[in-house]
C-alpha cells in the first residue's frame, strides 16, 4: 500500500535537493519563492517536473528491488534457519565426517552442501 503522505513528503525533500542543486544564484531571475516561501523556476511548471524526476528515482529503486529478489528467486539462496535442527546437525556431521577430502575447509563445503539439500528435501 502506498503512504500517499510519505510520498508527498519524499517529493517535497526531493523538490529542496533538486532546487538547491540547480539553482543559479547569480541568474536569480529564473527563480521566485512560492506562496509556501519556497523557490519555484518561473514560468514552468516545477512541481510536475519534480514529481517525473522523483518517479524517475522511484522506478530506479525499484528495479534495483527487482533485481535483488529475481537473484533471491534464482535458487542461489536457500531459506534456513539461524539454530539447525537435530536432523539438519545429523545430516552436517555424517558429511563432514564422511567426506575425507584431505582439509577441514573442503569437508566443511561437502556438510555444508548436504545440510542445505536435506533443508529443500525438507520443504519438497
Amino acid at each position: 500500500m502506498i503512504d500517499l503522505e510519505k510520498e508527498k513528503q519524499e517529493q517535497e525533500l526531493f523538490k529542496q535537493k533538486m532546487l538547491n542543486e540547480h539553482s543559479d544564484y547569480e541568474n536569480e531571475e529564473e527563480f521566485e519563492k512560492d506562496k509556501h516561501g519556497d523557490f519555484a523556476w518561473i514560468g514552468t511548471d516545477s512541481d510536475f517536473i519534480i514529481w517525473e524526476m522523483c518517479a524517475e528515482e522511484k522506478q530506479k529503486e525499484i528495479s534495483k528491488l527487482k533485481q535483488k529478489l529475481e537473484k533471491l528467486e534464482s535458487g542461489e539462496f536457500v531459506l534456513v534457519p539461524r539454530e539447525p535442527a537435530k536432523e539438519m546437525f545429523r545430516v552436517f556431521y555424517d558429511a563432514f565426517n564422511l567426506a575425507n577430502k584431505g582439509n577441514t575447509a573442503q569437508n566443511f563445503k561437502v556438510a555444508y552442501k548436504a545440510m542445505i539439500e536435506a533443508v529443500e528435501k525438507d520443504h519438497e
